[in-house]
């Protein structure tokens, strides 16, 4: 009976010291905004922004997160950003986010139905203003909708 407690006692501290060290991460910013009306289609009117406020400038890992349907239709998603600094300067960019690969398979991380894509975003690798930055996302496909999308996020590491 001993032994079976301490065997519980063990796995309750492994799995709270597991949980302690992925909150204590390098994470700065994340937020993540659903469809209009909690859709699963992303019109091409629905410009996402995302006010970011950098505390200590530097290096980061900036990610553009889709979180989609695994039964999507379509292989990628053309999109446009733009980041605005703090002081006003705006850097533009059109990527081109993947959500298959070649063989057809979805990229991402399943969880049930649902997938999530993070794309690295090099706009977002070199903040070196303190204050807030302003990011806006859109899809530019030719569809006035996207399908199966459910939301867009933005993640920030510091590096």
């Amino acid at each position: 009976m001993f032994a079976l407690k301490s065997k519980n006692l063990l796995l309750c501290l492994s799995i709270c010291v597991t949980l302690f060290a992925a909150c204590s991460s390098k994470r700065v910013y994340d937020d993540y905004q659903s469809m209009p009306d909690l859709n699963v289609f992303w019109p091409k009117a629905d410009v996402k922004t995302f006010d970011i406020n950098i505390e200590q400038g530097g290096a980061f890992n900036g990610f553009l997160v889709v979180r989609h349907s695994f039964m999507i239709g379509i292989s990628n998603i053309p999109v446009e950003t733009e980041l605005t600094s703090p002081s006003g300067k705006k850097i533009n960019k059109t990527h081109q986010v993947a959500l298959r690969n070649a063989e057809g398979k979805v990229i991402g991380e399943a969880i049930g139905e649902t997938t999530d894509l993070k794309f690295a975003l090099p706009e977002l690798s070199q903040l070196d203003e303190t204050g807030t930055y302003k990011f806006t996302v859109r899809h530019i496909s030719e569809m006035p909708t996207i399908t199966g999308i459910t939301q867009v996020g933005i993640e920030l590491d510091k590096q």
